[in-house]
């Protein structure tokens, strides 16, 4: 062979029967497969053939090489067999090369190979009871290899050995078994595997079945997007909405499906977005729907859901934006009612006298509650609608606005309703009156001319009220108004005018009218001039009948007391709770003689003057107005049970903590009543208060017990208001500097003196007072709230009313006039006191400290 000899060698090897090295020597050094392949058939030697054939697998001869492995029987290189055979699509021989090598090796590889060359050859009832016997196959890997070489039927036998569903199922869809394959899908219980199936059906239209497999998806909300949008892509769009509406029963229903199927009715079936959102408004995501709806303009859609959602604000706008589809009178009625906005109120009267004008005012009756009715009549006086909202005025006129009343009473003029006219004026005073009557003197109409009159009375403008009558000739008016007027020279010049105008019938009846009024030296004056004593004569005999039962009454009274001071000693009589002595019984006819020792029996002079004193002193604090004397008695009890620990101050202290969160109610008028320990400030406070108390209440407020007490209430809760941002517990010495500023302000010219040093006149008291704590150390807070609210009540009682445009902002509740008014009603006339210039050291007002 060194030599290359190969013949040789050949022959040698043969002739000794060396034949795996003779059919070497063909194969690798003569390079002849032909005369190797018949050596080896000569020879018939598993060796030789083994030789042979890999010889022949190098060489790319497969078949051939598989048939001489087969002779050799031996699997050994079943691995490069395997991979020719693979190459060269030699599936046939390579399932015969495999069978025999399984029978000497029950190898994993070669079993795996010989089920994917069965799989290759189509030999499918050999595959199915190669996987159905024992094998140590990897059938997945086969099954895998089938479906990517296209072998589905293969792969269906092998996946279903194996109980892979998920294969399983996708291989049936490629095989056109499609509810195989969903049932596969069902065993399988993937998602992956759903999504597979459902696609493979939607693209052959199998719907029925896809809804089966996307049922299982849109429970996935991770997965409904994309199965949307598969279907949408493709125009199935009633297909996905039949599948998401059979989906909504599902018990893993999620507010994701709600959401979406909202969103494609929306798109593709708005007919059913309202059934649908009625049902499940509240499963569905708000800003994706909403926007949905708003796309798709469906208003009326998306105001039903501004209102569950309680974006009321929002569903208003939309209904004004859009009345034809979304407007809805008792929808729209409820939900202003609840919006934030307040801007929106006027937005919305603005759209119904647009849209629907004649609906105004019952939008108005709604809306009165929150709605600023001077901005709102303003309004409707700017664009010449106010007399289609007259109902509306009418209905919201008891709150007494200004704006409101002129609107009307303007209305009423123009309509000329002079009796709804009249009932307004009565009824509701909060307008411009002298603007109003001077409007009125100039109408045409004698009734608005007679109001006008009826206005300036009301307003004390008696001189006007009663020269409008007499242009007009309103005789029964002008002396009423003269009478009402209780002003001499008003009544005595209406009198005279009668006169001049010739109209003594007039005269007659005025004597009568304003009886009280005239002065009998005046009419019997006019009377003698002009001629007419017939028609005075019965007003100068009742003036002479009145003057002499004056006259008659007064001598009685003389006679009467005359007699009494000449009479008997005075007797006591009906002596209430009197105890007496032992021994000292006596009744209520016996007395004591003032002429000498006392009779037994009889009370002694200490005893009379005991009770003289104790009835004097009853007598005085009675005559205390009643207001004055509940406070004062009040503020000495409490000082005094605290002095005697009745009851402790900590008791009575403003605390807001206390009141508020603990509801300690009465600290909120305990803490008026206690003016310290008993002693100089004690002393000198209730002095004050009592002072300058009883001064109003006798002076400006005579008469009108109501008002006064609520300007202690008004006053009061000031006080409270601004104790919660400063550090005062008491506050009843800031309401007795109120009481004294306000009565310094009522009382301008009176002359005051502080410690016989230094003179002012009565409003620079309260400020004295404040100089005075602030020498002497003492927190002036106290002070300065006193001032404070007492120029705030004196600026809207008496100042801002009488400024031009003013009004009375303060007003007595009704129920207290019911209460209290008859407590101080007596005969003296509602005045406030004259102002002096003399000197006061202790009288009106003031204090002096000595």
């Amino acid at each position: 062979i060194s030599n290359q000899l190969y013949e040789e060698a050949f022959s040698i090897y043969k002739k000794f029967e060396v034949n795996t090295s003779a059919i070497q020597v063909l194969i690798d050094n003569i390079n002849n497969l032909d005369r190797a392949y018949e050596f080896a058939e000569r020879c018939d030697e598993p060796g030789v053939w083994s030789l042979l054939a890999n010889a022949q697998i190098r060489n790319g001869l497969v078949k051939e090489a598989i048939d001489s492995f087969i002779k050799a029987d031996d699997p050994a290189s079943y691995l490069e067999v395997v991979n020719v055979a693979s190459q060269n699509n030699s599936w046939e021989d390579l399932v015969r090369y495999l069978q025999m090598a399984r029978k000497k090796a029950r190898e994993t590889f070669v079993e795996t190979e010989l089920a994917f060359a069965y799989a290759k050859t189509n030999r499918l009832a050999e595959l199915e009871e190669f996987i159905s016997g024992p094998n140590h196959a990897q059938i997945q890997n086969v099954g895998d290899r089938c479906f990517e070489n296209g072998m589905y039927d293969a792969a269906k036998l092998l996946f279903s050995n194996i109980s892979n569903y998920a294969k399983l199922a996708v291989t049936l869809c490629y095989l056109g078994d499609y509810q195989g394959a969903v049932d596969s899908a069902r065993k399988a219980n993937s998602t992956k595997t759903w999504k597979e199936i459902c696609f493979a059906c939607i693209d052959k239209q199998e719907f029925r079945l896809a809804q089966m497999c996307g049922v299982q998806i849109v429970v996935q909300a991770e997965e409904l997007e994309e199965l949307i949008n598969y279907y949408q892509n493709r125009g199935y769009f009633d297909e996905l909405i039949q599948l998401l509406e059979a989906a909504l029963g599902h018990e893993r229903a999620h507010i994701g499906m709600f959401t979406e199927l909202a969103i494609l009715y929306s798109k593709y079936k708005p007919q059913k977005m309202r059934e649908h959102l009625e049902l499940f408004w509240s499963r569905v995501r708000k800003p994706k729907v909403l926007r949905a709806c708003e796309q798709a303009h469906l208003w009326s859609e998306l105001v039903f859901l501004y209102d569950k959602y309680e974006e009321f604000d929002n569903a208003i706008l939309t209904m004004m934006s859009h009345p034809t589809e979304a407007w809805r009178e008792n929808h729209f009625k409820d939900i202003i009612a609840k919006v934030a906005n307040i801007e929106l109120y006027y937005k919305a009267i603005d759209f119904y006298l647009e849209f629907k004008p004649m609906l105004l005012n019952d939008l108005l009756l709604i809306l009165s509650a929150r709605l600023d009715h001077t901005r709102t009549v303003n309004y409707f006086m700017k664009v010449k609608q106010l007399p289609l909202v007259k109902p509306y005025l009418r209905s919201v006129q008891n709150i007494n606005n200004k704006a409101i009343n002129e609107a009307l009473n303007n209305l009423l003029i123009e309509e000329e309703d002079y009796q709804g006219l009249r009932s307004s004026i009565d009824a509701y005073d909060n307008f411009d009156n002298i603007s109003l009557a001077q409007r009125l003197e100039k109408h045409e109409l004698i009734e608005f001319r007679r109001a006008g009159a009826y206005l300036y009375k009301g307003n004390n403008r008696w001189k006007q009220a009663v020269e409008l009558t007499k242009k007009d000739r309103l005789y029964k008016d002008s002396m009423t108004y003269a009478a009402e007027s209780r002003q001499v020279d008003i009544a005595e010049e209406l009198i005279s005018w009668f006169l001049d105008e010739n109209l003594f019938e007039c005269f007659g009846a005025c004597l009568f009218q304003c009886y009280d009024l005239l002065r009998p030296d005046v009419i019997l004056e006019l009377a003698w001039r002009h001629d007419i004593m017939n028609f005075a004569m019965p007003y100068m005999i009742q003036v002479m009948r009145e003057y002499i039962s004056k006259v008659d009454k007064l001598e009685q009274s003389d006679q009467v007391r005359t007699e009494t001071e000449t009479e008997k000693p005075f007797v006591i009589e009906n002596l209430p709770l009197m105890l007496t002595a032992p021994g000292m019984n006596y009744s209520a006819a016996q007395g004591f003689s003032p002429f000498g020792a006392p009779v037994h029996g009889y009370p002694t002079l200490k005893l009379f003057c005991t009770y003289a004193y104790k009835m004097a002193f009853q007598q005085e604090y009675f005559n205390i107005p009643p207001i004055t004397r509940a406070y004062t008695t009040t503020c000495v009890i409490t000082t005094v049970a605290v002095q005697l620990e009745f009851i402790n101050a900590y008791q009575l202290y403003f605390n807001p903590e206390l009141v508020f969160r603990r509801f300690q109610l009465w600290r909120l008028l305990t803490n008026f009543c206690y003016f310290g320990p008993i002693g100089f400030n004690f002393f000198f406070n209730i002095l004050f208060t009592y002072r300058y108390c009883r001064h109003l209440e006798e002076g400006s407020f005579r008469g009108r017990a109501a008002d006064f007490l609520f300007m202690f209430l008004f006053g009061g809760t000031l006080m409270t208001l601004m104790a919660l941002f400063v550090n005062i517990i008491f506050l009843g010495s800031a309401l007795t500097i109120m009481l004294v500023y306000v009565w310094s302000r009522r009382n301008p010219f009176v002359r005051m003196n502080f410690f016989g040093l230094l003179n002012f006149n009565a409003p620079y008291l309260p400020w004295v007072l404040f100089a005075f704590s602030l020498l002497l150390g003492n927190s002036v807070i106290v002070d300065l709230m006193g001032i404070a609210v007492g120029h705030v009540y004196y600026f809207l009682e008496d100042i801002f009313p009488r400024e031009q445009g003013g009004f009375k902002l303060l007003k007595t509740p009704r129920f207290l006039h019911w209460l209290f008014d008859d407590i101080s009603n007596r005969d003296e006339p509602d005045v406030r006191p004259n102002a002096g210039n003399a000197e006061v050291p202790f009288g009106a007002g003031g204090f002096v400290w000595q």
